[in-house]
């Protein structure tokens, strides 16, 4: 997500573009790798 190639991508559609069938499977992996849901993550990350 941090990668500008994904910067201008949805959620799904960066869930889809790694290889995901869906967002949910893409929400529950990424939860238990990073402890963050995707929406969590990227907010976070983001720049002011």
């Amino acid at each position: 997500m941090n990668d500008g190639q994904y910067r201008n991508l949805s959620l799904l559609g960066i869930a889809l573009d790694v290889g995901f069938n869906s967002k949910s499977s893409f929400n529950l992996i990424f939860k238990k790798v990073t402890g963050h849901t995707p929406t969590e993550f990227k907010e976070s990350k983001r720049q002011p």
